[in-house]
């Protein structure tokens, strides 16, 4: 093997390891960010829509609305309930 070719090998091994050290690394920050956010007592929300087809009759349903979560839970709030 010439020196370019080992070179360049050692430059992707090199790059591999540090994607592989990295990724784990920045996954569990995000996480413990969040846990931080649901521990300080923050609710997040957001809006939704579902189109539900019943697989006999090919009848659709839609609905939307918004739905909340905390640490201890969630809440649906939509046009049918």
């Amino acid at each position: 093997m010439d020196s370019k070719t080992w070179t360049n090998a050692l430059r992707v091994t090199i790059f591999f390891l540090l994607m592989v050290m990295v990724a784990p690394a920045s996954a569990q920050t995000n996480f413990e960010k969040l846990r931080a956010k649901f521990d300080a007592g923050e609710v997040f929300e957001a809006e939704f829509q579902h189109t539900y087809m019943d697989s006999y009759t090919q009848e659709t349903t839609n609905s939307e609305g918004s739905v909340w979560i905390n640490a201890v839970g969630y809440k649906l709030e939509s046009d049918a309930q």
